[in-house]
């Protein structure tokens, strides 16, 4: 397993477990980063994202306060197009922009969550970081170094699906695009519901010396679900309304979320794409599994995308500032 700049993971980790990584070099090192350079991953260059967080919360405030579309009761069992997304941030992470868009200095990315509705139940695609965050971040292990992460009380998922009132047991599905704690770790908060994975990613989650790394946090996800392990698209409902659509190369398993709606399809990109400036560019964050495969998978997206498709990136605060207080519909 390489990182994209042709570290291994585990050397990576070590440099940073260890202080291998000197100020000279990263102000905040990432876990998956480079010890030396950026020249296997994204360019050192100004980035247009800054910390958007002031209109980035105030549209998620106004989101927050948009109460759930029902679902017509005739589309019951033959529903071709999902009702709405609502995206849901749920706490922030701070990170050197460098190893991850490209960008000048600190930065903020959003962590996502999208609840996705349909006729047939409620879908979550990605559940956030653990709600232990808010107060303590060891739980990261090797991992906190690398991240500071911006989380309140009232960011947790819990927290955000009671905001629009919906109960933990209400979720059906979670689609998880991936097993890494900012996307997995609040399927804690989710007892009842079927996880739905790549069972690439499941095994890659299962990986010893990846655990051992810190790239997999096992306390996070695996906690006996209901879980089905899919290997390759898989069509949730049966209906073609909600698609998992394999993109590996971030992770060995990723996989992104095709939502059938009223106004067109949309894509849930998760990691695969962090932000829409690496897709027009198509440029690789400085670390991921397979950066070639990640590449063709962003192709794949990019190929979609100049088809009709709307995207919605992994980390994109530009867009979630712009995302209609409505959702998705």
């Amino acid at each position: 397993m390489l990182t994209h700049s042709g570290l291994g993971q585990a050397g990576a980790l070590h440099e940073l477990a260890h202080g291998g990584f000197s100020s000279a070099q990263v102000e905040d090192p990432t876990p998956f980063g480079m010890a030396e350079g950026l020249e296997g991953g994204v360019e050192v260059q100004g980035g247009r994202h800054g910390d958007n967080r002031t209109a980035l919360d105030k549209n998620m405030q106004e989101i927050a306060c948009c109460p759930l579309v029902s679902a017509p009761q005739e589309w019951k069992g033959r529903a071709m197009t999902a009702v709405r997304i609502l995206p849901l941030v749920t706490g922030r992470l701070e990170v050197d922009m460098r190893f991850f868009t490209g960008g000048e200095g600190r930065g903020v990315l959003p962590v996502l969550c999208h609840l996705v509705e349909h006729a047939d139940g409620l879908v979550l695609f990605d559940t956030g970081m653990h709600p232990d965050l808010v107060r303590d971040t060891s739980r990261l292990g090797r991992l906190e170094r690398g991240f500071g992460v911006d989380m309140a009380d009232e960011d947790t998922l819990v927290a955000k699906l009671e905001a629009i009132g919906v109960r933990p047991s209400d979720i059906s599905h979670v689609v998880v695009s991936h097993l890494h704690f900012d996307h997995a770790g609040g399927l804690g908060c989710l007892p009842d519901c079927r996880v739905v994975v790549q069972a690439a990613e499941w095994a890659a989650g299962k990986d010893a010396d990846a655990i051992e790394q810190g790239i997999y946090l096992p306390a996070d996800y695996d906690l006996g679900h209901d879980r089905l392990e899919v290997d390759g698209a898989h069509d949730l409902f049966g209906d073609g309304a909600v698609r998992c659509l394999p993109t590996p190369g971030h992770t060995a398993g990723h996989q992104s979320l095709v939502v059938e709606l009223a106004s067109g399809p949309v894509v849930l990109c998760g990691d695969c794409v962090y932000t829409e400036q690496l897709l027009d560019e198509m440029r690789t964050p400085a670390f991921g599994h397979d950066r070639d495969e990640q590449l063709r998978s962003m192709q794949v997206l990019a190929d979609l995308r100049a088809g009709g498709h709307r995207l919605v990136y992994g980390h994109d605060a530009d867009q979630v500032a712009a995302f209609p207080a409505a959702g998705l519909v």
